[in-house]
């Protein structure tokens, strides 16, 4: 069920899974963990399947923060994005590292690059990754993207994030 996760395997049924607490959201069904809501939004509930946006001109500059509260004034007069450069960071659940060669994983990268240039309205150079490599995305074991969008324009960080934490942009994932 989402808003719940079991991180024990071959769990039976729905009633051993565990809430979500505040701070993390559980976005699919069969997660062995429950995600942090990520820098600039926030959770106060249980069983969430998502995070709240923090209102414009504010921002969370952590993850799993608990509370509206936790949003701040942006320095700059309210622009989060002063730079117009963006770091993303996705957690993928169950992510199947290990099974995938070099080929495959390059492929993936460069989607998940793709799908992020998409949403943030950007060209897919603009998406790099740790290293600095343009159309590509850095993937960890643990199944964490990270990337820096470049040149962000026409757009606050709060508008990208209310985009990039959709359900409907987690669906293309």
């Amino acid at each position: 069920e989402v808003g719940t996760y079991q991180p024990a395997l071959g769990q039976a049924n729905e009633s051993v899974c565990i809430r979500c607490p505040p701070g993390k959201y559980g976005a699919f069904t069969g997660a062995s963990t429950c995600a942090s809501c990520p820098a600039g939004s926030w959770n106060d509930e249980f069983d969430k399947t998502a995070c709240t946006i923090c209102p414009e001109g504010k921002w969370t500059h952590s993850s799993g923060s608990l509370r509206a509260g936790d949003c701040t004034p942006c320095a700059g007069g309210g622009n989060c994005l002063p730079d117009g450069d963006a770091r993303i960071t996705i957690e993928l659940g169950n992510f199947p590292y290990a099974e995938l060669d070099t080929t495959q994983m390059a492929d993936v990268e460069a989607a998940l690059a793709e799908d992020i240039a998409s949403a943030c309205g950007t060209n897919n150079e603009s998406v790099v990754d740790v290293f600095g490599k343009e159309s590509s995305v850095s993937i960890s074991l643990d199944g964490q993207v990270s990337a820096f969008v470049k040149d962000v324009t026409g757009s606050s960080a709060n508008e990208l994030a209310a985009r990039l934490y959709s359900a409907s942009f987690r669906g293309e994932l």
